[in-house]
């Protein structure tokens, strides 16, 4: 009965991601109901691989297993909804470089970056985007300039700027 209010509310509100009829996805799905069973379900099951080009959907990255942030947070933000936990992609873009960076943000401002659960509570997506900017400058060297954020249906919900 889940399945089909899920598939009715989404439908209804034009989400982008259409919820597959697999049972064995929808299984699992079923059982990510805490952010921290969604990542970790993710270390143990996915890779980082990346897509510069295209995006994978959930149940593409269910079964190829290999993704980058971007099919990460995607898939955590459709875990999450699903399991009616509001969650968000933030898509950072920085001052040197064209590669942007995304991450799953969750309705009491914890975060996942690729498949990395962080516990921390935030007090804002500024202060996760912030924070998140200091570990990738030490390593890329990148200056973050902007983010937006997205809710399930993709509609953009706030946006950004350091």
């Amino acid at each position: 009965m889940k399945y089909i209010i899920l598939l009715l509310v989404l439908c209804l509100c034009g989400c982008t991601y259409v919820v597959p009829n697999d049972t064995e996805f929808l299984t699992v799905i079923d059982t990510l109901d805490t952010p921290a069973l969604i990542c970790d379900y993710m270390t143990d099951n996915f890779v980082y691989e990346a897509h510069l080009w295209d995006n994978l959907t959930p149940i593409e990255l269910f079964y190829y297993k290999k993704g980058d942030c971007n099919d990460f947070s995607t898939f955590g933000q459709f875990a999450a909804n699903f399991n009616g936990i509001n969650a968000y992609e933030v898509i950072i873009s920085y001052s040197n470089t064209w590669v942007k960076h995304a991450l799953c943000v969750y309705e009491d401002y914890t975060y996942s970056d690729t498949i990395i659960y962080i516990p921390t509570i935030f007090s804002s997506i500024y202060d996760i985007v912030e924070y998140e900017s200091k570990f990738i400058f030490q390593v890329y060297g990148y200056l973050w300039k902007s983010y937006k954020v997205y809710d399930i249906d993709n509609n953009l919900i706030e946006m950004g700027e350091k």
